[in-house]
Parts: C-alpha cells; sequence; structure tokens
C-alpha cells in the first residue's frame, strides 16, 4: 500500500470522526483544508495516469468502509468519483 493511499485512509477517517466540517445536501464543504487535501490525495490515488478509475485503491478504500463511485458520467466514464463517509460525500476529480 503507498504512503498517499495510506494518507487518504487516515484523512478519511479524521474527517468522518470531525463534527465541525460543514454539510450541505449530504457533500462535505469543498473549502475546509482537510476536504481539499483529501480530493487531491483521492485524484493521487484514486484516477490512474491515463483518467481511469484506479480500481485496486478505490478496494482498498472499500476494505476501510469508504464507498467509492462515479459522480457524473458521460459516455466516455467517469467526469469526477465521489467517496461516501458515514457523514455524507466527498468529490474529487
Amino acid at each position: 500500500m503507498s504512503d498517499n493511499i495510506q494518507k487518504l485512509i487516515q484523512l478519511l477517517k479524521k474527517i468522518s470522526n470531525d463534527k465541525s466540517i460543514k454539510i450541505e445536501y449530504n457533500y462535505y464543504d469543498n473549502h475546509h483544508p482537510d476536504i481539499i487535501i483529501s480530493s487531491n490525495l483521492a485524484n493521487e490515488c484514486l484516477i490512474t495516469d491515463d483518467g481511469y478509475p484506479n480500481i485496486n485503491n478505490i478496494l482498498l478504500l472499500k476494505q476501510q468502509g469508504f464507498r467509492v463511485f462515479p459522480g457524473k458520467i458521460d459516455r466516455f466514464g467517469w467526469l469526477n468519483g465521489c467517496i461516501q463517509l458515514p457523514g455524507g460525500i466527498i468529490v474529487f476529480g
């Protein structure tokens, strides 16, 4: 497991326990520093160099209890992705 995926998992756990982060319409506030960092890490860890979902890392998150799924899609695939936490969703991509 890479350092970045480990960092992402740790940060997602921290966010899950942080009740001070604003959630609106089931989505975490994308201006909060921890959400920005997690979104950037998700971009690195969950998207391959050629732009496809990194299934291996997505499965690692699933093992930790975090569901990863497409947000918006078009005929070519995912336009962005989502990570479901107990309190809400983080968007990446």
